[in-house]
This record gives C-alpha cells, structure tokens and sequence, in this order.
C-alpha cells in the first residue's frame, strides 16, 4: 500500500488499490487457505516480473518511476 500523495504531490501509479480492498482480499483468500494473496492484475504482473528479473533490476525500475516524487 503506498500513500496517495508525496511531497504535496498526487501520486499516479497505475497499481494502487484501497487500503480497503486489499484487506477484503486477503480475508477472503485467506479464509481459501490461500498463503499468498495479490490484491490487482499489475500487482500479479510485477509478482511475476519479480519471478524473472533481479531485484537490483526490478528496484531500479521501481526507484525510476517514482522519483520525479521525491
């Protein structure tokens, strides 16, 4: 989960979902016996992409596309 706004700034990241609807998931995968939940479809892509890639690489794309609000 991260926060909607840094430094006064709108954050625009295509993953984000509600705090509310994250916690909904994972009760309910949860009480499927799931270990793992994930809340939307970029996140299941990035749980994959995490998979393949190095984290050094997969952290470098992060931090890119997240500094223009730091």
């Amino acid at each position: 989960m991260l926060t909607k706004e840094i430094n006064g700034k709108k954050v625009k990241f295509s993953g984000i979902v509600s705090p509310q609807r994250v916690a909904e998931k994972a009760i309910k995968d949860a009480k499927k016996g799931k270990d793992m939940s994930v809340c939307s479809f970029f996140v299941k892509c990035q749980h994959i992409n995490v998979k393949l890639m190095p984290q050094k690489t997969t952290m470098k794309i992060w931090m890119k596309s997240i500094n223009k609000y730091l």
